[in-house]
């Protein structure tokens, strides 16, 4: 064997050695770049899905609901605020077409959506399937890509009740105030008329036999004067302010002090009265005049809406919140229509022909005072007839 077959053989070893470390080499880059191309899109991804999370996380921690449609008009997310406000369950909302919950036309959202069109702060009413209406504010903004094709829309929905609310209480503060300085202006140039009327309409009476005409209508003339008197009072006490005088109260007490004063009464008109008090309930701050008023003027109005007999209930029991109490004071007469439950707490509205029309408004004031309120369900929840007022009073500073 000669040395150039033993050369030319190491030769070609050292190129396929060469050749296979080159391919070897190449593959270990090639495995390298593969797990940096691997890595990097791992941090990309893992990076897409906390925004993607991030962004889930503000639109579901938004204070107002906020709903995505395509152009169909079907609802592709939404977060909870949202499904509170329609009234609807989580589960409803997937295959859920806007369209039945929205009129599309009225709202301006098929504007947004076939033209482009946003409607900023349109307000609203929405009907809930539980039967009140809640007021809207609502703003729809088309999504567009890049290249301005329309995608579908962004729904933000907004609640005004708070603000109704509020604008209500302005109004009330309003009409208040100009009652007070009216009250103010007239109330000591009719007392003093009517005493002296009173006191002559009494001597005129007295002066004729207990059943001559004369003697009769001059009592009629007093009570009617007393009926006047009694209205100028009503006024005055509703238009200046309530200073609120807080004690250490125990409501099961003073609910049955205010039961006593209206027994008689109800007994007259062949009522029974049923207190069924919640047990363990802690003396309350609270100003027991004014809440005996306002009792009194709930079970007042019970009685004099049952002229045929029946049952005042009235119950006591610690709110949800626990930072004050709920007083029920409900009977079974025929109830109110739905269209005058809205006005009864406004002052001089009444159905009574010889109503001030200032009771349940003295009674919203009073509640208001202590940092509460008072609604009415009328037919109460359950039942067919009756009427029930719920007076909430808030836990006072001494």
């Amino acid at each position: 064997m000669t040395m150039a077959a033993y050369e030319a053989a190491r030769q070609s070893d050292i190129q396929h050695a060469m050749i296979m470390g080159g391919i070897v080499l190449a593959l270990g880059g090639g495995v390298i770049y593969f797990f940096i191309v691997l890595r990097s899109y791992y941090l990309l991804n893992r990076t897409l899905q906390e925004t993607r999370d991030y962004t889930r996380q503000v639109i579901a921690s938004m204070a107002h609901g906020v709903l995505s449609i395509d152009t169909g008009g079907r609802v592709v997310s939404c977060n909870q605020q949202a499904l509170s406000l329609l009234g609807m369950p989580a589960a409803a909302i997937n295959p859920i077409d806007l369209q039945t919950v929205f009129d599309f036309q009225e709202t301006g959202i098929a504007q947004t959506i076939d033209q482009g069109v946003p409607v900023m702060n349109r307000e609203i009413r929405y009907h809930r399937e539980k039967g009140d209406w809640l007021p809207l504010l609502l703003t729809v903004t088309p999504i567009q890509d890049e290249a301005g094709s329309r995608n579908g829309a962004v729904v933000v929905l907004r609640d005004l009740s708070e603000i109704k609310r509020l604008e209500a209480q302005v109004r009330r503060t309003e009409k208040l105030a100009a009652i007070g300085r009216l009250a103010a202006g007239v109330a000591h140039e009719i007392r003093n008329p009517l005493s002296s009327i009173r006191g002559f309409a009494y001597l005129l009476g007295r002066g004729h036999g207990k059943d001559t005409p004369e003697r009769e209508y001059a009592d009629v003339m007093v009570r009617e004067i007393d009926r006047i008197n009694h209205v100028v009072t009503d006024l005055l006490n509703f238009s200046r302010p309530m200073v609120l005088e807080p004690e250490a109260t125990m409501l099961p007490d003073l609910i049955d002090h205010v039961v006593s004063l209206v027994s008689a009464d109800a007994k007259t008109h062949d009522i029974d009265i049923h207190v069924d008090c919640e047990a363990g309930i802690p003396p309350m701050s609270l100003d027991p005049n004014q809440i005996s008023q306002a009792l009194l003027n709930l079970m007042l109005n019970a009685i004099n809406a049952m002229e045929t007999g029946g049952t005042i209930e009235i119950r006591i029991s610690v709110s949800n919140e626990g930072e004050g109490v709920e007083i029920q004071v409900e009977d079974n007469g025929p109830g109110i229509d739905p269209e005058v439950q809205e006005k009864i707490f406004e002052p001089f509205y009444t159905t009574r022909e010889r109503g001030t029309g200032l009771g349940l408004a003295i009674v919203r004031k009073i509640a208001e005072n202590h940092d509460g309120g008072v609604r009415v369900d009328s037919p109460p929840p359950g039942k067919r007839s009756g009427t029930r007022f719920i007076l909430f009073l808030r836990n006072m500073e001494i």
